[in-house]
């Protein structure tokens, strides 16, 4: 305890002449902390764990939570419309301020519900009361939040072709449908985010929208078309003109004949503060490579959309998850009213038909990482089966800015800044069947975040073998529409198991569902996370087509610690524990067509005491510190009534050991183009585009390093001589590379390869023949004391062509011998197969005297080869 905070036995603090914000909690019991004046900044609520169950999460019967809801969709329309099997969501959160969480459950076929908490798992019907049953509207997406910053939870719901509807909230749980709030009644949507995107204290709303029908996909279509300006154009669809202005835009024909149908576009709202909005999608907010765009202008099939700092400039930058032909987006917020797209600088490929997102950072380097849900089956044999949607050409590649697609989870980490790596597969989490939603909490308090994915669908779409039969069936069959609809039985079901993914650390994951009791078999889209019970655990609550709701209650046993803010989306929460720091975002939305409670929580018996919390304001205010929180707690924390800095933070920057110089040398790299895939279906990755030799040395003795770097398209080494640090200038080399091939120093020393097979040209005089049984080319040469004699040895390390990949990588040793190099066969025996080496040097990494070899490899780790002697 401090000398300037006394705690009386009420449990109120006093700050007799404070000057900063530092707040200590009794460790039992409830406690009530001030800020200067006396007003509460935070309350801490002792907690008991819930009882222990057979399994993690434990299944609450219906009949024992009174949560009767089931998400319906049958009759013809399950067949005819391809849209409304996207689903149905769930936002869960404290309506009525008896600070327990409610669930709210979209249908597509009948009543929404509203659920009030009973406490205990119990919950009451109470969506008649409360105005939201949202009759004969097909809903998708819901998202309980504050809009009009009255400190209660209003009601945000999407739907097919009844666009977003905003519920107002009396305080108790009463509704009042807003008919002036500024959002687009008609359209078709799915899910939504909600932040505080331009920092004036409310927050904004971003809406992914979809279509209300695909025409393509319905066999009753019937196009007509004719030319405009020698472009063809859609002139009726099923007899009605596309001249009508629900048509408009609607469809475009290549000049192959082939119709695409484009959707919706998206929309983004600013807050007004009065519980309405302002659509500013139309304005020039949008950066794609220096050019401003207005949202508008990117039609495209939205899905799911989330909020998150991924650069701690505290500002909410946007991430788009959008489906079949169109890229996600990766938005960068500038602080200035404006979003900058993320390029394929900072991201390489992504997945095909993104539906599901979320964020948190996995390899604990301060950056958020974030996992892309895609449609790849576990069952291989069922893969073989199922279309690949899209597959790269060849041609493609050799465009450096384009962003691959696969179908396939993705998940990327961060590289320390905006730059981010894929490891799905090595992770063990590149296919879960078809995936809606995707959420990242530490289901087993062990301090690493687990991941939770729910999945299903009602048809395999992408069963060729069905597909195939069906457009033989409507070719001979009947022109009844009926018929041809019903046709999609011939698909069959996709329904899937739930999984949750158990974080092993180093950016392992096991599936242990079954074992933690979250593996429903069925189709489950929405997802809702929450403290149901206020235990200090998150629970959970799926939305499943055409079964019951399904409700989770956590039964885990260890040590935890809650954190609730009021009024801090956007806003980070920090604990500090004696082996680091781990970081929890309040979000609003964000969930595929769902939405969570929006509390965070952390392990808090991992390694030791905690030191203290860290609640860093969204706004810029004096972030809050509260110093040794109590474990087994839930902290509930009150932004302070303070001035606001509202000052800028800069996006996280580490300082650079290296500055770069861009013009300082003018050489640029065309490579001897090939076609690779063609010569070589088995590759996987192009081997005719490949960097250049590169090496480092003082070519005109005048004490700078310069630079040579092999010609790709002759046999020369281009040299740029090292004027004064900072500029280079090219020189006419004398130096050759007649195979094809640059190594290192050693290589100008005397060492070079003839036809792609090594000799020693020159070294003293002396001359090693070739080696006739080489097969491989050797690109690789390096040069150091192997042996311990204080001469230098060589190595030369073969590499692959287009001909002999995958073959392994070899090694061919020469050890001098006073001058003279003698082949070592059994060393190259001890190296055996390398695999296939990308890149290797001599280094000595235990410092006894001798070189060992270390190397890099495609499609493996890092090898270390241990000289022995």
């Amino acid at each position: 305890m401090t000398d300037s905070t006394q705690i009386s036995t009420s449990g109120r603090c006093t700050w007799p002449g404070a000057v900063g914000i530092v707040l200590l909690f009794a460790l039992c019991g409830m406690s009530v902390v001030a800020q200067p004046g006396g007003s509460p900044l935070a309350k801490r609520t002792a907690v008991k764990p819930s009882a222990a169950g057979a399994k993690r999460f434990e299944l609450i019967p219906p009949a024992a939570s009174g949560i009767e809801f089931v998400n319906r969709f049958a009759g013809l329309e399950f067949y005819k419309n391809m849209v409304a099997h996207n689903g149905a969501g769930v936002a869960v959160g404290d309506v009525n301020g008896d600070d327990l969480a409610d669930i709210y459950l979209c249908n597509i076929q009948g009543d929404n519900a509203l659920y009030l908490n009973q406490g205990n798992f119990r919950f009451r019907l109470a969506t008649q009361t409360a105005g939201v049953a949202e009759e004969d509207k097909m809903s998708t997406g819901s998202v309980l939040a504050d809009v009009d910053n009255d400190g209660d939870k209003d009601l945000l719901v999407n739907g097919i072709q009844s666009g977003t509807r905003l519920f107002l909230n009396d305080g108790s749980g009463g509704f009042q449908l807003s008919e002036k709030s500024g959002l687009d009644p008609a359209g078709t949507t799915s899910s939504l985010a909600l932040a505080d995107i331009d920092g004036d204290g409310d927050l904004d709303l971003y809406v992914a929208h979809y279509i209300d029908r695909m025409y393509l996909a319905d066999p009753t279509t019937g196009f007509e078309y004719s030319k405009r300006d020698d472009q063809w154009v859609v002139t009726r669809i099923n007899g009605e003109s596309t001249l009508k202005p629900k048509w408009k835009g609607r469809f475009t024909v290549s000049d192959t004949g082939r119709v695409r149908e484009l959707p919706e576009a998206d929309r983004l709202y600013l807050n007004n503060a009065d519980g309405t909005f302002r659509d500013v999608s139309a304005e020039p907010m949008f950066i794609v490579n220096g050019e401003s765009r207005a949202l508008a202008s990117f039609r495209e099939w939205g899905l799911d959309v989330t909020f998150r700092d991924v650069n701690n400039d505290l500002l909410p930058d946007l991430y788009v998850c959008n489906d079949f032909a169109n890229p996600d987006r990766f938005w960068i917020n500038q602080g200035s009213g404006t979003f900058e797209l993320v390029t394929h600088h900072n991201i390489r490929h992504t997945s095909r038909s993104s539906m599901g997102v979320d964020f948190t950072d996995l390899n604990a380097d301060g950056v958020p990482d974030f996992m892309l849900l895609d449609m790849l089956d576990p069952d291989r044999a069922r893969r073989l089966v199922q279309l690949e949607k899209e597959i790269p050409r060849s041609s493609r590649l050799l465009d450096w800015t384009y962003v691959p697609r696969f179908n396939r989870n993705v998940l990327m980490i961060s590289q320390g800044g905006q730059q981010w790596f894929d490891t799905a597969y090595y992770s063990g989490v590149a296919a879960t069947a078809w995936s809606w939603n995707v959420r990242f909490l530490d289901a087993d308090l062990d301090g690493d975040d687990d991941m939770l994915v729910t999945n299903g669908f009602a048809f395999d779409t992408m069963d060729m073998d069905a597909s195939l039969q069906i457009k033989s069936e409507q070719k001979s069959a009947s022109k009844d529409a009926r018929a041809l609809y019903e046709m999609k039985k011939l698909q069959p079901s996709y329904k899937s198991p739930n999984m949750l993914f158990r974080n092993e650390g180093r950016l392992r994951f096991t599936d242990v569902g079954e074992e933690f009791g979250f593996a429903h078999d069925g189709i489950t889209y929405g997802l809702g996370v929450a403290d149901f019970d206020n235990d200090g655990d998150l629970d959970l609550v799926t939305n499943n087509l055409n079964e019951s709701a399904s409700l989770y209650r956590n039964t885990s046993q260890e040590p935890r610690i809650q954190v609730r803010l009021q009024g801090g989306v956007g806003s980070k929460v920090r604990l500090v524990g004696q082996e680091g720091t781990t970081t929890r975002e309040i979000v609003s939305g964000g969930g595929y067509l769902s939405s969570d409670s929006g509390e965070v929580v952390f392990a808090a018996g991992v390694a030791g005491q905690p030191k203290r919390l860290v609640v860093e304001w969204r706004d810029g205010t004096e972030p809050t510190r509260i110093e040794q929180p109590g474990v087994n707690s839930i902290y509930t924390v009150i932004k302070p009534n303070l001035a606001r800095r509202l000052v800028k933070r800069e996006a996280t920057k580490t300082t650079p050991m290296f500055r770069e110089l861009p013009d300082a040398i003018s050489f640029r790299h065309f490579p001897n183009l090939a076609k690779d895939f063609d010569e070589n279906p088995l590759l996987f990755k192009r081997l005719s585009t490949a960097s250049p030799a590169m090496l480092c040395r003082d070519f005109d003795n005048d004490g700078r390093l310069d630079f040579g770097f092999q010609l790709a398209r002759s046999t020369g080494v281009q040299v740029f001589l090292n004027l004064d640090g900072g500029n280079f200038s090219p020189v006419a080399s004398r130096y050759n590379d007649p195979s094809g091939l640059m190594g290192n120093a050693g290589w100008l020393d005397g060492f070079s390869v003839v036809e792609g097979k090594p000799n020693f040209v020159g070294v003293l005089n002396k001359i090693i023949p070739a080696i006739e049984s080489l097969t491989q080319s050797a690109s690789l040469t390096l040069r150091g004391d192997m042996d311990g004699d204080g001469t230098a040895d060589a190595i030369y390390i073969t590499q692959n062509t287009l001909n002999d990949h995958p073959a392994e990588s070899r090694a061919i040793v020469f050890l001098n011998q006073s001058g003279s190099f003698r082949r070592a066969v059994n060393w190259e025996q001890s190296l055996g197969a390398l695999g296939q080496v990308t890149s290797a040097v001599l280094v000595d990494m235990d410092e006894d005297g001798d070189a060992d070899l270390l190397v890099s490899r495609d499609l493996g780790a890092m090898g270390l080869y241990h000289n022995r002697g």
